[in-house]
């Protein structure tokens, strides 16, 4: 493997998912069409999906999508501040699991949940 190109998260409401991922964490919004949205990440792309369309699901394989987006999976997004991007989610009136600290293994992170329960952490390493 040379890369992880893309990650997807299935979310309920694109509308919501969309505000929660550029306008409280600030990423950038590279295409929006019907149901998806896509952001650059610097590493690799983001991409949101509301429900696949049952002839997709079929197509490859998939189950639908039940009730416990998220669980088991953490998204960790490195950012340039910690604190502002804590600033930005406390005004949108996001889910903060764990406020900003320090941890022993090097970084200053925040624990966040999204819209749809996905857990992210938002972190830096120690200067």
């Amino acid at each position: 493997m040379t890369s992880v190109e893309q990650v997807y998260l299935m979310v309920s409401e694109i509308e919501n998912s969309i505000q929660f991922y550029r306008d409280a964490l600030g990423l950038s919004l590279t295409s929006e069409s019907e149901g998806r949205a896509k952001f650059e990440t610097g590493a690799c792309t983001l991409v949101l999906e509301e429900e696949f369309e049952p002839d997709v699901l079929e197509e490859f394989g998939l189950d639908p999508v039940g009730d416990t987006r998220g669980d088991g999976v953490i998204v960790v997004l490195e950012v340039e501040s910690v604190d502002d991007i804590h600033e930005s989610l406390q005004s949108a009136d996001a889910t903060v699991l764990s406020p900003p600290r320090k941890v022993s293994w090097g970084r200053k992170l925040l624990l966040v949940e999204d819209p749809d329960g996905y857990v992210l952490e938002i972190s830096r390493p120690l200067e």
